[in-house]
C-alpha cells in the first residue's frame, strides 16, 4: 500500500514539476542563442537531453535523490519544449505541403494531418501494448521479485518513452528544415500573399525539403569536428545590412584558413564558389595534394605523401554537402554557368561566398596578406540586375589567423547606371584594397 501511495505522490510532483517546467521552457526557447538554431536543432538538442536525462533516471530509479527531482525537472522542460516545437512548426509544414506540385487546400492539409496524427497514435500504442505485455511476463516470472511498481516505473514509464523518441531524433537529423529554409519559408510565404512569383526560390525549397530532403550532415560534422579549433571572433557584423541581403561576399585565402575559417564562422547562410577540384572526387586527391600536403614540410615525405589519396574523397563529400558552385578556370562557357547559378541562387534567397585570388600570380595562394583578385566574378552583379532589377551588395570579409578574428567591411553596391567595365573596376579594386587594410589589423574600414 505504501508503494501505491509513493508513486501517487510521485504522480502529483511530475504535475506540480511540469508547471514550472512549461514557464522554464518559455523563458528558454525565447532566448537568442536558441532562436537562432532554428526549430529543427531545438527540437534534436531537447531530443538529446531527455534522453540523456531517461537514461539517468533508469539507471537510478528508486533512489528518491534531490538529482531524480531535477532530474524530473529537466525531464518536464525538454517534454514542455518539444511539444511547443511540435505544434509551432504547424505553419512550416503546412506551406512545405503545398511545394509538391499539387493544389492542397486547408481541409485537405488537416485531413491528411489528422489521419497521419491518428496513425501515429495507434502504432505508438500497439508499440506500447506489445512492451507492457512483455513487462508483464517480466513480472511473472521475476526472479528478483522487484515489485510490479517499480518495474512498470523503471521500465514502463522511464525506458520505454527513451526508446520511442529515438526515431523522431533520427528523423529530426535527417529534416533538412534549418533556421536559414524557416525564413525563406516566411519569405516565400509573404510573396505568394503579396501575388508575387519567385521560381528560383520555390524550385530551391521544393528541392531541399521535398525531392532531395536531406540535411548538409558533412558540413554539419565538419563544423562540428573543426569550429572548436578555429573559433574566431566575428568584427563588424554591424556593417553588413542584413535587411538588404541577399549580397556576395569575398574573402581572403591564405592558403586554407580564409576558407575554413570563414566557412565555419560565417554568421549567414551562403552557397560557396569551389574549385571544380575540389568537388570532383576523380580530381581532388592530386588537387589537395599538391596544393596543401606538399606545401606541408614538418610531415615526414612518407606520411606527407600519402595525405592526399586518403583526404580526398572525405574532403569531397563534405564540399559537396555545402551545396557549393563548381568553378572552372580555364572553361569559359562553364564561368558563364557559375555566373548563372550564382543569379539563380542570389534569387532564392542564398549569398554567395568567392575566394577571387589568382595563386598563378603568385605561385600559389599567398599564406600572409592578400594576392591580386580575379575580377570576373563582378559579372554576377550585372546579369543580377538583368534578371531582377535588383543592385547587388558586395563585402569584403578577412580571416585573420594571428587574430582569430573575421572581419567584414561596409559593403559597395553596383551602380547599373554606369559603364559595366568601369564599375567592375571599381568594385574588384574597393574590395582588394579593403581587404589588404584589413589584413593590417584595420577592423574599421568602410
Amino acid at each position: 500500500m505504501s508503494s501505491i501511495w509513493l508513486q501517487l505522490g510521485n504522480i502529483m510532483l511530475f504535475v506540480v514539476l511540469y508547471c514550472l517546467a512549461a514557464l522554464l521552457s518559455q523563458l528558454i526557447l525565447k532566448g537568442r542563442i536558441l532562436s537562432d538554431l532554428g526549430k529543427n536543432s531545438i527540437f534534436m538538442i531537447f531530443s538529446i537531453i531527455w534522453i540523456v536525462t531517461i537514461f539517468y533516471l533508469y539507471r537510478n530509479s528508486g533512489q528518491g535523490s534531490y538529482t531524480s527531482v531535477f532530474s524530473y525537472l529537466l525531464l518536464c522542460v525538454c517534454l514542455s519544449s518539444l511539444i511547443f516545437i511540435s505544434f509551432s512548426m504547424d505553419n512550416e509544414m503546412r506551406i512545405v505541403a503545398g511545394l509538391d506540385g499539387k493544389h492542397i487546400t486547408d481541409r485537405d492539409y488537416q485531413a491528411a494531418k489528422t489521419l497521419l496524427s491518428q496513425w501515429s497514435m495507434f502504432f505508438s500504442r500497439f508499440i506500447m501494448l506489445l512492451i507492457l505485455g512483455a513487462l508483464s511476463l517480466l513480472i511473472e516470472y521475476n526472479p528478483s521479485k522487484m515489485s510490479t511498481i517499480r518495474i512498470l516505473d523503471r521500465y514502463g514509464l522511464v525506458l520505454l518513452p527513451a526508446i520511442l523518441l529515438v526515431p523522431g531524433s533520427l528523423a529530426a537529423l535527417k529534416q533538412p528544415l534549418n533556421k536559414a529554409y524557416e525564413q525563406k519559408l516566411k519569405k516565400y510565404s509573404f510573396l505568394k500573399v503579396k501575388g508575387v512569383t519567385n521560381t528560383c526560390l520555390e524550385d530551391r525549397l521544393r528541392l531541399v525539403l521535398v525531392e532531395k530532403y536531406s540535411k548538409r550532415i558533412g558540413i554539419l560534422i565538419l563544423k562540428s569536428l573543426l569550429k572548436p579549433l578555429f573559433k574566431h571572433r566575428v568584427i563588424g557584423r554591424e556593417n553588413v545590412d542584413a535587411g538588404s541581403l541577399p549580397a556576395v561576399f569575398v574573402c581572403n585565402h591564405s592558403e586554407i584558413y580564409g576558407p575554413v575559417a570563414s566557412v565555419l564562422n560565417m554568421p549567414y547562410y551562403f552557397k560557396p564558389w569551389i574549385l571544380n577540384e575540389m568537388v570532383d572526387i576523380n580530381k581532388i586527391s592530386g588537387h589537395i595534394q599538391q596544393g596543401t600536403f606538399d606545401r606541408q614540410k614538418w610531415i615526414p615525405r612518407p606520411i606527407r605523401s600519402r595525405m592526399g589519396r586518403f583526404a580526398g574523397p572525405v574532403v569531397a563529400w563534405m564540399m559537396q554537402s555545402m551545396e557549393p558552385i563548381p568553378v572552372y578556370r580555364d572553361n569559359g562557357r562553364q564561368v558563364l554557368k557559375a555566373i548563372h547559378l550564382s543569379v539563380e541562387a542570389l534569387e532564392a534567397d542564398d549569398n554567395i561566398l568567392i575566394f577571387p585570388e589568382n595563386p598563378l600570380v603568385t605561385d600559389g595562394y599567398l599564406r600572409e596578406g592578400v594576392g591580386e583578385f580575379f575580377s570576373g566574378f563582378v559579372n554576377i552583379a550585372r546579369e543580377y540586375y538583368k534578371k531582377t532589377s535588383r543592385a547587388i551588395t558586395f563585402y569584403a570579409i578577412f580571416a585573420n589567423k594571428n587574430e582569430r578574428t573575421l572581419s567584414f567591411s561596409k559593403g559597395i553596391t553596383y551602380d547599373p547606371s554606369k559603364p559595366f567595365p568601369q564599375e567592375k573596376k571599381k568594385i574588384t579594386r574597393f574590395l582588394h584594397e579593403t581587404m589588404t587594410k584589413m589584413s593590417k589589423g584595420n577592423h574599421t574600414v568602410n
